[in-house]
């Protein structure tokens, strides 16, 4: 799917595995290669980027806080059926800023935060 501001691709190369990528115009980008062991358990890794924007109030200026932080994942999917899917990963977040500005082009750093090690529990419903 090519498009704005999403755009994505879905490669299944050989049968049981897949290499998923998803781009949001300025702020994130995923991927994703998956490897179902057993029909309907997958194992997979993960890249991230992302970027994002919040209003302050009391920043100056109308500046906006920028986020930005990467994330690697490895970790294990079921999906019992096409609608449900349970996660369990873990992973190691890094690079992660914030800064203040208008948008990332001329901003001034607030802040980092240390790289750390990350686990992550989840329930995606789709309909």
């Amino acid at each position: 799917m090519i498009g704005a501001p999403v755009s994505s691709a879905t490669w299944k190369p050989v049968e049981h595995l897949t290499i998923h990528g998803d781009y949001r115009l300025l702020t994130d980008l995923d991927a994703d290669v998956g490897y179902e062991f057993i029909k309907h358990w997958t194992v997979f890794g993960g890249f991230e980027s992302r970027r994002a924007a919040f209003h302050v109030a009391d920043l100056p200026d109308h500046r906006r806080l920028l986020f930005l932080q990467r994330r690697i994942e490895l970790g294990v999917r079921f999906q019992p059926i096409e609608q449900v899917t349970f996660t369990l990963a873990g992973g190691y977040g890094f690079s992660g800023e914030f800064y203040s500005g208008w948008d990332f082009q001329k901003t001034h750093r607030v802040t980092g935060f240390s790289d750390e090690p990350f686990a992550r529990a989840g329930v995606e419903l789709t309909f």
